[in-house]
């Protein structure tokens, strides 16, 4: 089955739709930053829409990028060296400021669809716009669903060797040139996530002094702050100790996610792609040339374009 034809029997309201939690998380307008953050990582999610408490529609989304961006903002690099409960408190600003009050750089409009359009035209929508997901909403224009780029590259990946782009290799498909951002493993975590924000990516690529591929920051990559509050402190420390530390304290993170990150070469097959999205539950794999340099990137959103065509 095509995936045109599978996702257009599919309604937007579907259960199969966010995950297997069967209800979309939400936070309101007066939902303090702290807790947003908090909750983000206690149900391992990096966004969250926010929601009227009137009528419950939604006003906006916030990213665990957009709290980091607000935190190193506010709080002094001496301050985040010895991030507490005991530095919270004494700022003052933190524990009143609501998720509505802080700047949402990060943040990807909204994009919303009918409960009753089809999985299909949700997909076309969610990748002409290029945001991680789609939010379904009802009559009363009331948040019901979720439906994310991931949710979707997971469903699509099965059969893949059947779609006719499958055998070609990317460079064909003309997917091995978009340009990559770059920062170096010995330069701050702080402006590795600074740099998403203000190129307004979903992630970078972190080389060495070669400008060799060593490593891979993305947005959700800062989940490892929400672990421990002293884990702010990794915020003022170099690329390469941020992603060792990521690896000591998220077992479950494997190798290819931080010290090697995903990568291949631009003769790689477009079904050899999708399998390294799915296998890795990554947004995106680096191309890189002989000499492991990154000349490219092809991201979900790139792949669940070409299988929509």
């Amino acid at each position: 089955m095509s995936a045109e034809k599978l996702l257009s029997q599919l309604l937007a309201k579907s259960p199969l739709f966010p995950n297997n939690l069967g209800s979309v998380l939400r936070v309101f307008e007066d939902t303090l930053v702290l807790d947003a953050f908090r909750k983000m990582i206690e149900h391992k999610v990096i966004s969250l829409p926010i929601v009227k408490h009137t009528d419950g529609t939604v006003v906006e989304i916030i990213t665990m990028l957009d709290v980091v961006n607000y935190f190193i903002s506010i709080f002094k690099e001496e301050e985040l060296l010895s991030f507490s409960d005991k530095v919270i408190a004494e700022k003052q600003e933190i524990a009143k400021t609501t998720v509505t009050q802080i700047k949402l750089e990060a943040t990807e409009p909204i994009i919303t669809a009918d409960e009753d359009q089809t999985m299909f035209e949700v997909a076309k929508l969610l990748i002409s716009k290029k945001v991680r997901r789609v939010i379904i909403v009802n009559k009363q224009n009331e948040l019901v669903n979720l439906v994310s780029a991931s949710r979707l590259m997971e469903l699509l990946s099965v059969d893949v060797d059947k779609h006719p782009n499958a055998k070609k290799t990317i460079s064909e498909l003309g997917l091995a040139t978009k340009e990559v951002f770059t920062i170096e493993d010995k330069a701050i975590a702080r402006e590795a996530f600074k740099m998403m924000v203000e190129k307004k990516v979903r992630g970078v690529a972190i080389v060495d002094k070669d400008g060799k591929l060593v490593g891979n920051l993305s947005g959700n990559d800062i989940k490892v702050l929400g672990y421990d509050l002293k884990y702010f402190g990794m915020l003022a420390a170099t690329n390469s100790v941020y992603l060792d530390e990521l690896r000591r304290c998220d077992p479950q993170r494997t190798v290819a996610d931080t010290a090697d990150p995903v990568r291949c070469s631009g003769n790689a097959t477009f079904g050899e792609v999708i399998a390294l999205i799915h296998r890795n539950r990554v947004h995106r794999v680096y191309v890189v040339d002989e000499n492991q340099k990154p000349i490219g990137v092809v991201s979900i959103f790139d792949v669940l374009e070409k299988l929509l065509e």
